[in-house]
């Protein structure tokens, strides 16, 4: 008993289909005859002498014992579509590319696939796609990415825009090499295999083909036909060696062409159709005439389904779910990250909370199990943990941080000014604040952008992403900006200490009409009074500054805070929502409330000596109307004098109402009763 009788005992067997029964599912089709159609590859007549003898001679001598007969047809790239629509086939023999397109509108089922000869003793169940150019051409390009770099405007010849070994998997490899072919090349198509490497070789078209695209095995025929010699085209990135495949090679490999039954034929039909094919001989006459191995159980054809979702992916900008768009050319589609989805195949979102995510390129997420939750959202496999059912604890961390915050906000803004002008007035005082000052704004800086980032990562808070996100770029720039300018200040002040001048510029003075007396000249008094005022409106303007800063970035952002603290405390649900962004936001109002404090308490500390310092101003403008008046009675004084004969008594000294002092021994006894003085 041969093969193909052990085969056939065997399936009748195992499925009990009796003669009778065969025959009766071949009398639903005309004359009992199924149709197979075969995509041709551009030469129907020479399709049709290779394979009539297997599929239509050979098939219907061994099923016709059952009343079935099978009759080929050549379908064109056009009308493969159209005839499986209709029903007008039954089988089709297709290339991958039309195999999937059928699959996906008909249902259409691969159940045996053919092999391939090469040489005396190779059978391939696979084939690829080369990419080639004229060994003597263009030296300088030798991969698929020389071509984006050398190879702009030049020709590549296709065999049809539908074909699989003679464009698909040639097009994506060119994208992954970052080759834009729309822009970059002239892309032609010949219409058969061989003709896109003879135009390489020999150039006859109206344009030269400077690459050429075939499915494997093409080369080789032309080499062995005596066409040319294998040295006369150079295959760019030749896999064949990495693969141990015995052809050269572009492309990965792919499962050769299918034989699948529509979605009309029973599937007891495909077996009637499979066995006698799975038991032909290679060397048989019908194998030897139509070029091939015989057939075998195909295998997987994810990999074509993998690569026309690629390729549509290029083409429409959508990808398929648990996938995202790459944002720069190739612009191919990259699978979700582990803890992320994407369920329309656009944009990667993170699980969120009470969810994980299962490995990558998830379009969905997986619920943790009850009585467990996640963290955070963006949750991966082993990170759910026991949730928490204390629905207070929002509330109570609210009631923490106010019985923190809030008195320190209260002494810094009544207490601060009043502690502040007795202890800053050391000039190490005064550099220890401003020092602590600069690295509060750096700090209250880092802490905005950590609480930024929380809120936009959390889910729950989505209606506050934008807001934050715009008051935080707001809050960093004004923030730089006050750093900068305390940073600045803090300079001036080390600089003025290593020099040995106090903050205020002079020593404080107080002035009162007894400085009239005072040996120190009166002017020198007013002058350093002077620079005094000058240099607390400087602080002034410091302090309105750091106010501004205030207004501009902590205000805001105390308030958003609040806001989303509130929010929480109104929306907290365990099952869904996470205590770790509020956290950071406690954290954060915590430390705006502070600040808020401190800026105010400088600002009124401020507000106070400046205030003083305004008193003291109008006492110098009497204080120098007084000093001009003096200044007359002694211009008076002294024309008077000059008018009297002279003579050798001195001039008493005068008052200031311009009187003659009477007794100046007893006026400094009094003014200094400590010293003994004698009189004149």
């Amino acid at each position: 008993m041969n093969r193909w009788s052990l085969l056939l005992l065997a399936l009748s067997t195992a499925h009990g289909l009796s003669k009778e029964e065969i025959g009766e599912l071949c009398s639903k089709f005309p004359n009992n005859t199924m149709t197979i159609g075969m995509v041709t590859k551009g030469n129907t007549q020479l399709t049709m002498d290779r394979w009539t003898p297997t599929l239509q001679t050979y098939l219907t001598s061994k099923i016709s014992q059952y009343g079935c007969a099978t009759r080929l047809v050549p379908l064109e790239f056009k009308s493969y579509d159209s005839m499986s629509r209709e029903g007008l086939i039954d089988f089709i023999f297709p290339n991958p590319t039309a195999f999937q397109e059928v699959k996906d509108k008909y249902g259409a089922h691969p159940f045996i696939s053919v092999k391939r000869n090469f040489g005396a003793t190779q059978e391939l169940f696979r084939f690829g796609g080369v990419i080639v150019r004229n060994s003597k051409k263009h030296a300088n390009i030798n991969t698929l990415k020389d071509i984006k770099t050398h190879g702009k405007n030049l020709t590549i010849c296709a065999v049809n825009p539908n074909a699989f070994g003679g464009w698909h998997i040639q097009l994506l490899e060119l994208i992954r090499a970052g080759v834009d072919v729309d822009s970059h090349l002239n892309v032609k198509f010949l219409g058969n295999h061989e003709k896109c490497m003879r135009e390489v070789l020999n150039c006859t078209v109206e344009q030269c083909c400077d690459f050429g695209v075939s499915r494997t095995e093409t080369v080789e025929r032309l080499v062995a036909n005596g066409e040319m010699a294998d040295s006369d085209l150079f295959t760019l990135d030749d896999k064949m060696t990495a693969l141990n495949f015995p052809q050269h090679i572009t492309t990965p490999l792919y499962p050769e062409w299918p034989i699948a039954s529509l979605s009309h034929v029973p599937r007891d039909l495909e077996q009637i159709i499979a066995i006698p094919l799975l038991a032909m001989e290679k060397t048989s006459p019908e194998a030897v005439t139509g070029a091939h191995a015989g057939f075998a159980f195909p295998y997987s054809y994810e990999p074509v389904h993998q690569m026309f979702m690629a390729l549509d992916h290029y083409k429409t900008g959508q990808c398929s779910p648990g996938m995202t768009r790459q944002s720069e050319f190739p612009k191919q589609c990259e699978p979700c990250d582990s803890g992320y989805f994407s369920s329309d195949g656009f944009d990667c979102i993170p699980c969120p909370i009470g969810y994980f995510g299962n490995g990558t390129g998830q379009s969905s997420c997986m619920q943790c199990l009850e009585g467990y939750t996640t963290e955070v959202s963006g949750a991966k496999l082993g990170e759910c943990a026991i949730k928490s059912t204390d629905t207070t604890s929002v509330l109570i961390g609210t009631m923490v941080t106010a019985a923190i915050t809030l008195p320190l906000f209260l002494l810094a803004v009544y207490k601060y000014g009043d502690i502040a002008q007795g202890l800053f007035q050391s000039l190490a005082a005064e550099l220890v604040e401003l020092v602590v000052s600069l690295f509060l704004d750096i700090g209250d800086v880092i802490t905005d952008v950590i609480a930024c980032s929380n809120v936009v990562q959390d889910v729950n808070l989505e209606k506050f992403h934008d807001a934050y996100v715009a008051l935080t770029v707001i809050g960093f720039f004004v923030g730089l900006f006050g750093i900068l300018f305390r940073a600045r200040t803090t300079w001036v002040a080390v600089r003025d200490t290593s020099n040995g001048v106090s903050k205020s510029g002079a020593r404080r003075v107080t002035v009162s009409k007894v400085h009239l007396e005072s040996t120190k000249p009166v002017e020198s008094v007013i002058i350093s009074k002077q620079l005094r005022i000058a240099k607390i409106q400087r602080d002034f303007v410091t302090a309105s500054i750091n106010f501004g800063v205030f207004a501009l970035e902590d205000l805001p952002l105390g308030i958003l805070n609040c806001l989303i603290v509130i929010f929480y405390a109104q929306n907290y649900d365990p099952e869904v929502m996470s205590l770790s962004s509020l956290k950071v936001i406690f954290f954060s109002l915590s430390f705006n409330l502070v600040l808020c404090g401190l800026k105010l308490g400088s600002l009124k500390r401020m507000m106070d000596i400046f205030e003083e310092q305004a008193h003291q101003i109008e006492n110098l403008k009497v204080l120098d109307q007084e000093l001009k008046a003096r200044e007359e009675r002694r211009e008076e004084r002294r024309h008077a004098a000059n008018a009297k004969p002279a003579t050798d008594t001195p001039l008493p000294p005068l008052e200031s109402n311009g009187t003659p002092i009477q007794n100046m021994s007893n006026r400094l006894t009094t003014k200094h009763p400590e010293t003994s003085v004698q009189p004149f």
